[in-house]
């Protein structure tokens, strides 16, 4: 019985494993099983059935693209989005830090590189500084217009 098995080539098993009900009505009968496994060898051999995707053949396409993407590497303008949205008080690095990820995102989408999260990270960083600077320049006008319209009375 093992010996007849090992006569299944690849494509005869993969189509039993898209129809596992096949398999289970079939089982009791170890020729007729083989007799469906052979017919489907000679369809797949006509090309007049085409097998569906499984959801592990699926997964494994998925885990190769995610090796693929990870033999990538890191975008260096994500990581340089992170580490300007990080340096808040070098001059206009929090807007650099937006640019940065915005660029970087773009290009994660196009080339599959990793560091997606390094862009979100540096641009939720470079528009919590942008807004932090903000309040504080409009804090000094409105403090500078108040000491301009209200002097100080000498001594």
């Amino acid at each position: 019985m093992a010996q007849q098995l090992k006569i299944l080539n690849v494509s005869s098993v993969v189509l039993i494993l898209f129809d596992p009900n096949l398999l289970l009505r079939k089982t009791q009968d170890l020729n007729n099983l083989l007799i469906i496994v052979r017919l489907g060898e000679y369809m797949a051999q006509k090309k007049q059935i085409t097998p569906k995707k499984s959801q592990k053949d699926t997964s494994q396409k998925e885990n190769t693209q995610k090796n693929k993407s990870s033999d990538l590497g890191t975008n260096i303008f994500a990581t340089l989005s992170l580490i300007f949205g990080i340096v808040f008080f070098v001059p206009f690095a929090p807007i650099l830090a937006i640019i940065f990820g915005f660029i970087g995102l773009n290009q994660i989408k196009t080339s599959g590189e990793q560091g997606k999260g390094l862009a979100i990270a540096g641009i939720i960083l470079g528009f919590f500084w942008l807004i932090i600077f903000l309040i504080i320049l409009v804090l000094i006008i409105m403090a500078l217009t108040f000491l301009a319209s209200h002097p100080i009375p000498p001594g």
